[in-house]
Order: C-alpha cells, then structure tokens, then sequence
C-alpha cells in the first residue's frame, strides 16, 4: 500500500509543456490569465485534475479557466495538454480557488448523544488569524487549527456558517451555509460521512488507485476482499490514511475484482454511526481476443452482489481524443466493437456507478475499469522499393514494387510532383497490381521529379521514396544531344548512358547505339548515319541492372562533310583519290573546284563519291605541292554546306 496521485505530469512519454498563470491564489469570481510557452500547439486546459488518461483530459479541456462554479474551497491541480515538437505535451501546476472567506473545514453528525463535531484543518487556504464558527445563529470565535471543536445540537436540520478573519486573501462572496440534515435511518447527505468516491484500476491493470473523502485529520483503515468472499474479520491493507489523498493497492491477481472499503482507525465518539464506508469494487478490463483492424473485443469482471440501491455500468469509448456517448452495458460482460475505423485510437473504459444508504447516509461512488486503447496508428519510416521512372509514349511512367513493411492491408499508393516549390499529390493507384505503375498524364515537356509513398488501411503513411528525376533529352542545333543529369532511380546509382539511334522516325529500325559514361550528359551524334531525319533516345542503366529511358527526340540532323589534307594518286589503292567523307548519303547536289597555289583552276568535281584523281584537264599527272579547293553542296534536308582549303599531293 502507497500514498499515490496516478498521474501524467510526470509521465516521461509526454513531452514538456509550460504555462504561468496571471495568479495561483484566487477567488472563484476572479479572472485567471494563461501564458503557455510558445512551443506548445493549441494548448487546452483543465482545472480539476485527478489523475485522468491523457485522453480523458482532452475530452474535458478548453481554451481557457473557469473557476466560477467551484462550491468548495481547494487546492486544484491545473493541468495543460497539447503538442510540441508534434508530441503530445502535458504540464500541471497547482492553483488556491476559494469561493468565499469560508474557510476548509468538515463535520460529523453524531447521535447518543446528537451533536456536531467540526474539523478546521491546517490547511494552504486556512491561513486566517482566527475563526468564527456561526452554528443555528450562535456565533462561537476560535483560533485554533486541528482541533475536534463539539457543539451539542438537536436531531433537526442545522446551520453552519464559518467565516475566516484576518487573512491573507479576502474575496468578496458571502460565506457559505451548510444545511446538516437530521439523522434517520432511510438516508440524509453528510458531506464528511467516509465514503470511496473513486476506484479506479490503473492502465497496467497491477493496481488499484482508491480516493476516498472523509472528516479533515481522521485517519483511515483500508479493507479490500475478493468479490464473493466473506468481508468481515478483515485485518486493513493500509492504516492511517487520511481523506482526499488518493492510495494505490496491488491486489493479488489483476483479473479478478475485490472489493474495498474504509473505517476511522479509532472508534470515535458518533453513537449509531459506525463510519464504515460502502463498498466499491474493480473492474478489471481485458481483451480476449487480438483486435483487427475493424473489430475491438472487450471483456470486462464485475461483482454484482453488493447491497446497493442503484448501479448502472457503461462503457466508455473515446476516439481520437472525442469522447462519444456512455453505452449502457447492465448485465452484460463483454462487447464486441465492430467500429470499422483504425485509422483512430480508441480508448475504452467501463465505469460502474455506486448508489445507496449505509449507516443512515447516503452515498455515491464510480469504479472504473483499466483504460484499454487500441491503436492501429503507426510511424511507417520504410517507402516502396526500387521505384524509377521512365518515359513512355511521351508521358512519365513511375514503377516500383509493391512491397511494404505495415502489419495492415494495402489502401492506396500515392505519386508526388515537384511544383516548383514543393511536392504535391499528383495521382494515386488503389491498391491491387503485382506490378505497379502510375502515370503522370501530363505530357512530357521537361524533366520531372516524383515521390512516391503508400498508405495501409488504417491510414498509415509511409515515408517518401528518395527523389526521381526522369530523363529530358533536347538538342543544341548541332547536332549534340543533351540530357538532364537527375537520377531515375530511387535506389541505385546511374551506372552507364546509352544513346540509342534509330533511322527517321521508324522504331523498329535501330541503326546502333553509343555507350556515355555516368558522368556525361552529352553526346555528339554521328551524322554519318543519317541521310535526313533522327531519332534519339537515352537509355540510363541503373548498378542493379534496371534501365530508364528519356523522351524519344527526332530532328533533322545536320551533315557533316570532310576532306583529307593530304592524297597520294600512286594507284596502289590507298588514298587515290581527294574525296570527300561524312554524311554522303545525304548530299543532293556537289560542286568542288581543284585550284593550284597560285590560283589556276585545274579540276572540277560533281560526283563526291568518285572525287579528284589528281589528274590535270589534258590528263597529265598533277604535280607534288600544295593546292586548293572550293566546295559547295547541297543536303537532302535543305543544309548548304560550303567548305574551302588546302591539301597536299603526294608521290
């Protein structure tokens, strides 16, 4: 047995808020400021703090403290909930409310003979001089704290009205009168009378937390029993307990339910009462069977034979912080919640409410069962795997494979697009395809980056693959290919290009291809090849083997036409002949003139493929040296090109 305030303000698995209060010693009147650090969002606030879940408090939070309908004098236990660093926060602090110049005080009624016996405790709010306790319209002055003060009165409904005198904080609102009813046997409501207001069995289920009220400075003795089993004769589990300061037992097995009371540790002097409390007993929670995503069981203990006049069970259900109508669930000892949503965590709880007379009083009391969540809420960290891009028929195709790392059956995969300026959701695949793809249905126009990422069932994200880049290929008007130097592939480097040529704008017809390194980005096409139009295309070549391709690219691909600076017309069939090389199949018309150095033409040429056999117009051998040349073509797709120089004849 322990003195213990079940609480999460110190639950190290919240993180840290902080707020100061404009005044921690008020009238209930009184208007209270709140200042929360500036790292907590949308902090909420909770005046009356006893040890609830992190989810109860947000069902009973607000934006701000009202103190106005706060009855009894107190010491209260603010606590705020929010996020920080995107973590649930929590931060408490105490704060003094009083609701008149009525100091903290009890009583008891007793018979044999009738009288009532007043209690002003120490206390933080009795910090009055001194005292005057106005008991039927006699007025009796006392200075002393912790002392039983005994009026004799009569079996009638009685008055007190207590007024602090000289203290440190004076609020305005007239001191309160308290109506102690007579005794009788069938029930009267004596606020001080022993009694468990709150048994509640803590989230481990291991332990019992039991608050109880009583007379101020009166101690109490604690008995707890299995339900079903005598209960009396009992030796206490815990001696010396005092009112208002919650206790904690470890009953023997969580799973079976006992029951508990309380009594004075002495006798007392109050006749016909024997000050024992009722009894309330636990309410153990548990769930039989593992949850799925769509269905929650719940199987809860219960003692039904306590001689109360009134007791109702309800299940609690809070979801996402929203708490939803109690269920009634008399007579019942199990649930089955076909909720149908995991995408929240949901919390459960069954509570029992006590009513009834022992001893000539009447009591109330709540036993609450352990909270039981089930959160199907998780942080995905992998993303698909091996996702690349590639461009077909002119729009980006984004592959990967359909693997995941969630416990929970796939919903949906998700394809991002960079704006610009950030990534946003462009299309998504439902769930379903071995291999799947998704399309960006823009037309290609220029290289695109893309994420991609999943999402299970019960809404889990997962995080986004690393960036693709697909392939743009462009032209520079000269017959340079270039390409865009992003990766394609999420989980591999670029290991080789490959350009690939094809004849016109047929794709059937490769005519060859160019191996580029990974750190190139260009490429020099081989006009010799082509007699008009091309067409291009980058292959990237991943280090695990996987391709991705680039736009298909056709133009016009300019000739190219070359001349050898030296020949020798020796007829050994080497270099017989000054021709020109290149894009021959591409020239539609050919002129060369042959000059010597000074000038004088000696040779015309109309035909590029037979050339100049270095031969003068009478059919003589040219002799060895310099000469010059001229020459003037025409290409098939409309390119003149004009070349002029010098070459040397050689024996």
């Amino acid at each position: 047995m322990s003195s213990f305030a079940q609480s999460i303000c110190t639950d190290n698995r919240y993180e840290q808020g902080g707020f100061t209060l404009s005044s921690t010693d008020i009238c209930h009147n009184e208007a209270v400021t709140i200042t929360p650090v500036p790292e907590v969002e949308n902090p909420k606030y909770y005046y009356n703090y006893r040890g609830e879940s992190y989810e109860e408090v947000m069902t009973l939070a607000n934006n701000a403290l009202d103190f106005s309908g706060v009855t009894q004098p107190g010491v209260y236990q603010v606590i705020q909930v929010g996020k920080k660093d995107g973590k649930e926060s929590v931060f408490c602090r105490e704060i003094k409310v009083r609701n008149s110049t009525t100091p903290v005080f009890s009583y008891n009624f007793c018979t044999s003979p009738t009288r009532i016996e007043i209690m002003i405790p120490d206390h933080p709010l009795n910090t009055y001089s001194g005292y005057q306790i106005d008991l039927n319209g006699t007025v009796h002055t006392v200075t002393t704290t912790n002392f039983l003060y005994s009026f004799p009165v009569q079996n009638v409904p009685n008055t007190i009205k207590i007024t602090g005198q000289g203290g440190t904080k004076t609020c305005t609102s007239e001191p309160l009168a308290t109506m102690v009813p007579p005794f009788n046997a069938s029930g009267r409501d004596y606020e001080y009378y022993p009694e468990i207001k709150e048994l509640k069995v803590l989230d481990d289920k291991k332990r019992v937390s039991i608050d109880f009220q009583g007379q101020y400075e009166q101690t109490y003795n604690l008995f707890r029993y299995e339900g079903g089993q005598p209960s009396v004769g009992l030796s206490p589990i815990g001696a010396g307990l005092r009112a208002g300061t919650p206790v904690t037992d470890t009953p023997p097995d969580p799973d079976r339910v006992y029951c508990y009371y309380i009594q004075p540790s002495t006798p007392g002097n109050c006749g016909l009462f024997s000050l024992r409390s009722a009894d309330i007993c636990s309410v153990p929670l548990s769930s039989p069977v593992p949850p799925t995503p769509a269905v929650n069981h719940l199987q809860w203990r219960t003692y039904t034979g306590l001689p109360t006049s009134h007791r109702i069970s309800e299940l609690l259900k809070i979801s996402n912080d929203v708490a939803e109508t109690p269920m009634t669930v008399n007579n019942i000892s199990s649930y089955q919640d076909n909720h149908g949503d995991c995408s929240k965590r949901i919390c459960y709880r069954i509570r029992v409410s006590y009513a009834g007379v022992t001893s000539g009083a009447n009591y109330s009391g709540t036993s609450l069962s352990n909270q039981l969540c089930f959160d199907h809420r998780l942080e995905l960290a992998d993303f698909p795997p091996n996702a690349w891009v590639s461009t077909e028929n002119k729009q980006n195709l984004v592959h990967f494979d359909p693997e995941k790392s969630s416990p929970y059956n796939l919903d949906r995969w998700e394809l991002f697009r960079h704006d610009g300026t950030a990534y946003s959701l462009l299309e998504t695949l439902p769930a379903g395809p071995s291999n799947p793809v998704i399309t960006d249905p823009d037309p290609v126009a220029k290289s695109e980056k893309y994420k991609v990422r999943y999402i299970d069932e019960c809404t889990n994200t997962s995080a986004f693959s690393p960036e693709l880049a697909s392939l743009y290929l462009t032209e520079d008007g000269n017959n340079v290919l270039q390409w865009t130097a992003g990766n394609p592939f999420a989980d591999a480097d670029i290991r080789q290009y490959e350009v690939i040529y094809y004849e016109g704008d047929n794709l059937n017809n490769i005519l060859g291809s160019r191996q580029v390194n990974a750190t190139m980005q260009s490429h020099s096409v081989n006009s010799a090849s082509f007699t008009n139009m091309g067409t291009f295309r980058v292959k990237a070549i991943s280090t695990d083997g996987t391709e991705s391709f680039s736009n298909l690219l056709t133009f016009a691909v300019k000739g190219s036409l070359f001349l050898p600076t030296a020949f020798s017309p020796n007829d050994d069939q080497i270099n017989d002949t000054f021709a020109v090389k290149g894009s021959l199949g591409g020239i539609k018309t050919f002129h060369m003139e042959i000059f010597s150095s000074s000038g004088q033409k000696i040779a015309e040429v109309t035909d590029p493929v037979e050339g100049w056999d270095g031969r003068m117009p009478n059919g003589d051998r040219a002799l060895f040296g310099n000469y010059l040349y001229q020459l003037k073509a025409e290409m098939t797709n409309g390119q003149e090109i004009n070349k002029n120089g010098s070459f040397v004849l050689l024996y």
